[in-house]
């Protein structure tokens, strides 16, 4: 049960918010949305403007489809509007991009990466 006294309103921006996670320990969330922002927001470290410590655009000028914590909290899968999906450390910044994949290799066997927009994107269990 979710406990309504401890309620608080996170202003992302005036644009529409498309994903948003929650850290596996409950101490930090990350959103991103239309405006290609990405906010990180740590509950433990936050005062009473309830600001983002940090907003970081990681994939330019494409919309963030996907957002996820790894089991641990210590890495941030990034999934935008490109073929190139992003893997951030915790505080932001960028551990590994995905290779773009080549549109003209015609078998797919021998192609490295994606080829078209990735719309979601999840860590493997192990």
């Amino acid at each position: 049960k979710i406990p309504r006294s401890h309620e608080i309103k996170l202003e992302h921006g005036s644009k529409a918010i498309t994903s948003l996670a929650l850290d596996p320990a409950g101490a930090r969330v990350i959103s991103g949305g239309v405006d290609y922002d990405l906010k990180l927001w740590d509950f433990a470290g936050m005062d009473p403007s309830l600001r983002s410590f940090r907003k970081i655009r990681p994939c330019e000028s494409h919309v963030l489809n996907h957002l996820e914590y790894s089991t641990t909290g210590d890495k941030i899968l990034v999934v935008a509007g490109n073929s190139q999906p992003k893997v951030l450390d915790r505080d932001g910044g960028e551990l590994f991009e995905c290779v773009k994949g080549d549109q003209y290799v015609l078998d797919q066997s021998r192609n490295k990466g994606h080829k078209a927009q990735v719309n979601c994107g999840a860590w493997h269990p192990k």
